[in-house]
């Protein structure tokens, strides 16, 4: 009996210490890939991004230029814990190496695919949407690297549209390129970029739909885009117990003039 307490003790031990390191790793790491959300006048950001399990295999960064242009980047590993974790922060520092002048949407997935192509293990995959909105313009260009579809709210027509974006997911050929569209941003329109851990919420009856997924959005259009994210983040985790079954991450950017 003394012999199995010993063992049990030494077990709860060893348990202790890993969920300190775990905790103390998922500190490092929202210091480390921490974003400022830009203070714009005229558009209203809200964002939320929530592990599944203490460390995050998502990654959303905001880049404002000089110009007063904002950079919006969403990525999403295909795994959990610290393998993706240490994923995302590869990405996050390959990010910021890229110079100034390669800040167009193609070019920063093009620059981060031949990172990932020559440091990432091939049996993992990363999905990144990149956009950048013209506070000048009102023109919001973007390019995905098979990244999880954003949606457009066009105010005036009152509905909701894809934005497709069709392209290779990172490191899988390092002479991918990828195509850029563009998109109109009108007072009162919505871009609205996530990970699949919000799509592919699960429930008992199965994966909800994206037509379900806007329905919660519409239910809470008249709020601040902060308050958007939280009501539906809360809805959807209700939905699955309040256990994530994945990362979950997204974000509304709303014209407000």
């Amino acid at each position: 009996y003394s012999i199995t307490y010993r063992e049990t003790q030494s077990l709860r031990h060893f348990q202790q210490e890993l969920k300190t390191e775990m905790e103390i790793a998922a500190n490092v790491q929202n210091t480390l890939l921490g974003t400022k959300i830009p203070d714009i006048g005229d558009l209203e950001i809200g964002a939320i991004s929530i592990p599944a399990k203490h460390m995050n295999g998502d990654y959303y960064h905001f880049v404002q230029d000089e110009d007063g242009s904002i950079g919006i980047g969403i990525a999403d590993v295909q795994g959990k814990g610290i393998p993706a974790a240490l994923c995302m922060s590869m990405i996050k520092y390959a990010m910021d190496s890229i110079p100034e002048q390669s800040n167009l949407p193609n070019s920063v997935l093009q620059s981060l695919n031949r990172v990932v192509e020559q440091n990432v293990d091939p049996s993992m995959f990363i999905t990144m949407f990149y956009g950048i909105y013209n506070t000048k313009t009102y023109i919001f260009t973007y390019s995905s690297a098979g990244h999880e579809p954003g949606i457009f709210y066009n105010a005036k027509d009152d509905c909701f549209e894809d934005l497709e974006a069709k392209g290779l997911l990172l490191g899988v050929n390092k002479n991918t390129s990828y195509k850029e569209f563009e998109k109109k941003v009108e007072c009162g329109d919505m871009i609205i970029l996530m990970s699949d851990g919000v799509t592919e919420c699960r429930t008992e009856s199965g994966f909800i739909e994206r037509d379900y997924l806007i329905g919660e959005i519409r239910k809470h259009i008249h709020l601040h885009p902060r308050e958007i994210v939280l009501n539906v983040y809360k809805h959807l985790e209700k939905l699955q117990h309040f256990q994530l079954r994945d990362d979950f991450t997204l974000i509304i950017m709303k014209r407000m003039k």
